[in-house]
């Protein structure tokens, strides 16, 4: 595996992720989320490029949110091996500086930042500032802290002391899952006035807009985070079958999220409360022992796809 990941990521020509940390020798064990991402860029690398996936020539931005120096500037010099322009910031004001003024891509987020406001509370500010991916990364593991971090959507989640595979493993899922969140269109594709109309699922009265992340109740659009659309779209694409809370973290937040049943149950709850309404004809209905199912209520009409 250590082999596969230094010719994937050219980790040999990396200085190391920390100099003061001298026990991540080669011999230090990866975690299991570090090897399902790095296994996940590996067959993403060797997969076949479709010819109509756009080339992006920009360089892609990192912006690092880090009040330690040391950690700051050899996450810098790891970043910018990789290709990535590098900001850095120690604090709320210097971050959204940066956001407004670079317009990063990825932000690398700690959350043990001092101050009034930890990591987690700033990249949900940030969130009104920008829609780039954020990767947390701290010294807390336990499960309080993540699933409080999962409420702000991140890409991903890293664990201090840290390997450079597994940032530059993160860093990469991230950025590639933003290209399709975004749909950057190639140079010379038509506007959106002149595509086919998009893909949508309807079920009872609520229509879902794959293409353009839209949720239309009765004429009126419904405002939806992200993870919320991508568990309805999950749960309305198998609509009456009961899917697995387990099913729905992984393929909404990713494998490392995958047992953060409470987290789940908070954005199943605020979607109910968004979209079962009279005029919804819809529910989310909890099936014991098994998870989640998308079902019509009584009166309506029926679960259609176009």
């Amino acid at each position: 595996m250590r082999g596969d990941v230094s010719n994937l990521v050219g980790a040999q020509d990396l200085r190391t992720v920390s100099l003061l940390r001298k026990e991540l020798t080669e011999e230090t064990p990866l975690s299991k989320e570090t090897t399902l991402q790095v296994e996940t860029l590996n067959s993403m690398r060797t997969a076949p490029v479709p010819a109509q996936e756009p080339h992006i020539t920009r360089q892609q931005q990192v912006l690092v949110v880090e009040d330690e120096e040391l950690v700051a500037l050899d996450l810098e010099r790891c970043l910018e091996a990789l290709g990535y322009g590098v900001t850095i910031a120690t604090n709320g004001p210097g971050a959204t500086v940066a956001i407004r003024r670079r317009k990063p891509d990825l932000v690398l987020m700690d959350i043990g930042l001092d101050g009034a406001a930890d990591g987690i509370d700033l990249a949900d500010v940030l969130r009104k500032e920008t829609d780039a991916a954020v990767i947390f990364l701290t010294a807390y593991s336990d499960r309080q802290t993540v699933e409080r971090a999962a409420q702000v959507e991140p890409s991903g989640y890293i664990v201090k002391p840290f390997h450079e595979q597994a940032v530059a493993a993160a860093v990469h899922l991230a950025l590639h899952r933003l290209r399709s969140e975004r749909r950057i269109p190639p140079a010379g594709a038509s506007s959106p006035a002149q595509q086919a109309p998009a893909s949508t699922i309807r079920v009872g009265q609520v229509n879902i807009d794959m293409a353009r992340h839209r949720i239309v109740l009765d004429g009126r659009e419904v405002q939806v985070t992200k993870k919320e659309f991508g568990i309805l779209q999950f749960l309305a694409e198998r609509a009456g079958t009961p899917i697995e809370p387990e099913a729905i973290l992984e393929r909404v937040w990713g494998a490392q999220f995958a047992h953060y049943i409470q987290t789940l149950r908070v954005h199943i709850g605020n979607l109910r409360h968004k979209i079962e309404t009279p005029a919804s004809g819809v529910a989310i209905e909890a099936v014991r022992g098994i998870g989640y199912r998308l079902v019509e209520s009584l009166g309506s009409s029926s679960i259609a796809g176009n």
